[in-house]
């Protein structure tokens, strides 16, 4: 069974489908779309993405070389939370960036909704994984496929 250990940001056990993107994660052009609520799935609605324009979110765990976006990004990440059509994880080859983290971090912390985060994992991160494969990550930021 593969495996890579990365820093836990935002700990928790999750077991997930990856949804994988080699490009830049923008939150804002990915879930913009489903800010008004009324729907029962986040849907990758960045056009730029081709991975994942298209691709269900909610509940599944994002992989992403970095995320992308001005400071709209932890707003972003705290909405989709709060209409619960958050993804389930976000993993991270690098260092996860200030902006996104603090909306994690919101999302933990005032909706009581974690998005699992784990980055440090290494640049084979996204050459081993693919859009489907059965994720499952520890509260250690132990990720096994």
């Amino acid at each position: 069974m593969p495996r890579l250990q990365g820093r836990a940001v935002i700990g928790g056990e999750v077991a997930a489908p990856a949804a994988v993107s080699r490009v830049g994660f923008n939150p804002f052009a990915s879930f913009c779309d489903q800010f008004d609520g009324g729907i029962d799935a986040a849907v990758c609605g960045d056009p730029q993405n081709t991975e994942l324009f298209g691709e269900p979110l909610t509940g599944r765990i994002v992989l992403a070389p970095f995320c992308v976006g001005s400071t709209s990004a932890g707003p972003c990440w705290e909405r989709i939370a709060e209409l619960g059509l958050a993804p389930a994880g976000l993993l991270l080859p690098g260092e996860v960036d200030p902006l996104t983290a603090g909306g994690l971090i919101l999302a933990d912390v005032w909706l009581d909704t974690a998005i699992v985060c784990v980055d440090r994992l290494g640049p084979e991160l996204l050459d081993r994984v693919e859009t489907g494969d059965e994720l499952r990550v520890g509260r250690d930021g132990v990720v096994t496929w």
